[in-house]
C-alpha cells in the first residue's frame, strides 16, 4: 500500500496535464478557426500566448515524467522493474536527454 501512496501524487501530474494538453489543443484550433475567419489579430495574440504556455510545459512535463520514473523504479524494487520491462535502456535514455536539454 505504500508504494500507492508514493505514486498518487504522478497519478494526479498526469491527469492535470493531459487535461492542459487537451485544452491547450483546443486552444490552437480556436486559434486557427479565427486565423481562418479572418481575425488575424486574435489569432496572432492566442499563437504568442499558446507559444509561451507551450514552452513553459515542455520542462514541467520532462521533469514530472523523470521524477514518475524514478519514483516508480524505487518503489518497485530498484532494476529489477526496469529489466522486467525493458525499461532500463529508456530510463537512461530519458535521463540523458533531461540533461542535455537542460529539463
Amino acid at each position: 500500500h505504500f508504494q500507492r501512496w508514493r505514486l498518487f501524487p504522478y497519478l494526479a501530474s498526469a491527469y492535470v496535464l493531459a487535461w492542459l494538453a487537451e485544452t491547450i489543443f483546443t486552444d490552437l484550433v480556436e486559434c486557427r478557426i479565427r486565423q481562418l475567419a479572418g481575425d488575424t489579430d486574435a489569432a496572432t495574440e492566442m499563437v504568442k500566448e499558446l507559444h509561451a504556455i507551450s514552452c513553459a510545459i515542455k520542462p514541467l512535463t520532462g521533469w514530472t515524467a523523470r521524477d514518475a520514473i524514478q519514483e516508480c523504479r524505487e518503489a518497485c524494487g530498484g532494476h529489477g522493474y526496469l529489466a522486467g520491462f525493458g525499461g532500463e535502456i529508456r530510463w537512461f535514455g530519458l535521463f540523458q536527454r533531461s540533461l542535455v536539454n537542460g529539463l
